[in-house]
Order: C-alpha cells, then structure tokens, then sequence
C-alpha cells in the first residue's frame, strides 16, 4: 500500500545521525561504535509546493541530539510560516498550481464573458473561445495540472491543429497561462516563446477582382430579383458598396445616425454573435462617420419615406408583420443574412464573391484614386493601414507614373 502523501505544510519523521571524526572528516558513527560524537544532525523534510514528488530537505546541528532537534523544529516553523505567508498571499478563488487546466480556463472563460458584458471584449470572440477549449484543448490537456503544464507539451499539442486552430488555441492559452501566473500558479507561462502559428497562403482570402462597373452589375441583377429585393439584400449591400462598412455595422444602422441634411451616416454600432445590436463597433477605430454617395441617400430616403415610424432600425429583422408580439427593432443575425447574400450571388453566377467583396472594392478605388492608405483606413473603420492594404487593396500591378520622372 503506497505512504501517504504528505501534506502542504507538513514535515516527514525526523532522523538524527552522531558525527564523529574519521582521518580528519566527518562522518556519520558507525553502527557498534562507542566513540563520542563530536556533533549530532538532525534531518526532515517538509512539502513547500502543491505539485511534484520533492520535499523541501531541512537540517539543523547541535553539540547533543536534543541540542540538534531543538534547532530543527525552530527552523521548521520557520519554514512553515514561509509556506502559510505564500499561501495567503493567493487571492481568494485564484487557481494554484494543482488547478486543472481545464478549471482554470472555466474561470477564465467566465472572466471573459464579464469583460464581454462590460463592452470590453466582443461577444463572438467570447463564443469562440468557449468552443475551441470545449471541443479542442479540454479534450487533450484539460486533465493537467497548471504546474505541470510545459512549453514543449503546448508546442507538441499546437502542431496537431490546423493553423487557423492552433491561431486561436495558442492566444487562448497564452491569455489563460498570463492570469495563472497572476495567481501564483505558475512561475512562467508556458505558451510564451512558441513558433509563430503561420497560416498557409491559399487560405488567406486577400481581395478579389471585383471593380466598381462589375459591382453596379451585380447589385444590378439583385434590384431585378423580387426574392432578394424582399430580403432586403440589395438595400444593404448598396450601402456597403457606398461606404465600406462591415456588414455587422450596415445591420445595426438606426435612422438616428443618418444626417440627410449633412449627407453622412455615423457609424456606431454593430451586431454581434448573439443577434444583439451593441453600442459600438468591433474596434474603437470603427467608430467614425462617412459620406454618403447620392445613390445610397436616394436608398435611404425610399426606405425613411415607405417605413416611416415601422422601426428605429434602417434594416430591421422583419419589415413586415403583425401582432403584439412582434419587436420590430430586432437587427438581422449577421449569419442570416450572410447566407442569403450566398444564395442570391451564387444563383446570379457569382460564386466567389460575398458582401466583403464589396468592401474590398471600395478600398482598391479609394486607392485608384490616389488617397492614403491612412484615409482609406478611417473609411472602412481599420486600426492599422497595413490591413487594408495587405487583405483589402488588390493590387493594380502597375507602378506609379510619378516614378519615371523621378529616376529619369
């Protein structure tokens, strides 16, 4: 039968050896011998850590053997204090290193879900989490101590993923492992120093060949089709095609932030994974108002003068209907309509194209045009220019007229 564990704080029995001198060095009395120890050594050990099989070893010295016990129990309650001093120093439900993993990112999840109900992180990314450590890194180190979890285990379980997998698993864990380390449950954090996770580049959906004469004829063919002129497709992927914006941002438009008089639409809201209209956009840098074309004020003016008063909402979920019962403020699941953008572009032969390639369109104009990669940036509502340049702009392929004159 295995010897019990031994508790955190705790010591083990406590041995006692008389030293002697033997040709000028000490050792321990041999077993039978009669000659007088010059010393005694007093030894135990005592478990410091919640994690692993070692014991902290403590020894003490005395000229007899209670001398040598006596000096050994003060530094045992020394150590002890020490234990019950870093003990105390844990928050109140903060994880230690004997936590699951898969406890640990239970509270972490839920933390983030708080942080999601305070506007401070977006819902859909919440949801994503909570998906790939259900049915992804549960399954596979969610039975692992905190303590025990090494950079090696993590890199070794990343490489079994895709790379689009592995992206979100590996920014799962190293945000989890930062709040262990925060509690004292680890002393590095084991997702940090990990390989870049690079994705390869047939599945990064850069810009498409779509140009303005090609995106009028498209939104031609849909403002002819009486089944998507019903789902209100054309009406929103006008507005994008006049404005950039996401399709999230063109679902959670209110007549509130339409300026006929100025011209302009502010964008200010977005529609997140639970169907919700929130009271911002995806990042601060969407926040902004733009200008309308006078073809999307004509669109806006129809729908103000034919839906006068139906909803606060410029694409609400039903434009139609009946009854008490009937919350007609309720925007359109983002989903939803991206799947009907699906149908009807795939039946009218455009199987390659969805409504962000009408907003990959309006950056490569904005960008024929000659503006910055700055001013197209605060049009489309990106933190950083390289975005847009590297996923939105398609590249011309012709180098600029100015450059001959300049080498010349």
């Amino acid at each position: 039968m295995p010897q019990p564990r031994t508790a955190l704080g705790e010591r083990g029995k406590i041995s006692c050896y008389p030293y002697i001198s033997v040709d000028g060095r000490a050792t321990v009395r041999p077993t039978g011998s009669t000659q007088r120890p010059e010393y005694w050594v007093a030894l135990t050990r005592i478990r410091t850590t919640e994690t692993g099989s070692a014991l902290r070893r403590v020894r003490a010295e005395g000229r007899t053997r209670d001398a040598a016990i006596e000096r050994l129990q003060q530094k045992i309650q020394d150590v002890v204090e020490e234990v019950i001093a870093s003990l105390a120093d844990t928050p109140a439900g903060a994880s230690t290193s004997t936590t699951l993993l898969s406890e640990h990112l239970d509270a972490w999840l839920s933390e983030q879900e708080h942080r999601a109900e305070l506007g401070d992180r977006a819902i859909g990314t919440v949801i994503r989490y909570r998906q790939a450590v259900a049915s992804t890194i549960k399954p596979k180190l969610g039975s692992y101590p905190l303590g025990k979890i090494t950079t090696g285990q993590v890199a070794r379980f990343l490489n079994t993923l895709t790379p689009a997998v592995a992206k979100t698993c590996r920014g799962i864990l190293r945000a989890a492992m930062d709040q262990a380390l925060i509690d004292g449950a680890v002393k590095a954090n084991p997702a940090v120093g990990l390989p870049r996770v690079n994705r390869p580049r047939s599945t990064i959906h850069r810009a498409t060949g779509l140009d303005r004469p090609q995106s009028d004829e498209m939104l031609g063919k849909l403002y002819n089709d009486p089944l998507a002129l019903t789902a209100d497709v054309p009406d929103v992927l006008l507005l994008i095609a006049c404005t950039g914006c996401r399709t999230a941002e063109a679902l959670a438009l209110a007549w509130d932030d339409v300026d006929f008089a100025a011209g302009t639409v502010t964008i200010c809201a977005t529609v997140n994974a639970k169907g919700q209209r929130q009271q911002h956009t995806k990042t601060s840098a969407g926040m902004r108002t733009l200008a309308l074309p006078e073809r999307a004020l004509t669109m806006l003016r129809r729908r103000r003068d034919s839906h006068s008063g139906y909803s606060t909402l410029v694409y609400p979920a039903e434009r139609m209907g009946t009854g008490n019962h009937r919350d007609h403020d309720t925007p359109r699941w983002t989903t939803n309509f991206t799947g009907q953008v699906r149908r009807f572009l795939d039946k009218h032969g455009y199987p390659t194209m969805t409504a962000r390639s009408l907003r990959k369109m309006v950056a490569t104009e904005l960008d024929k045009a000659g503006l910055t990669g700055r001013q197209i940036a605060d049009q489309l509502g990106h933190a950083k220019p390289s975005i847009t340049m590297d996923i939105y702009q398609i590249r011309i392929g012709i180098g600029p007229a100015q450059a001959a004159a300049l080498l010349d």
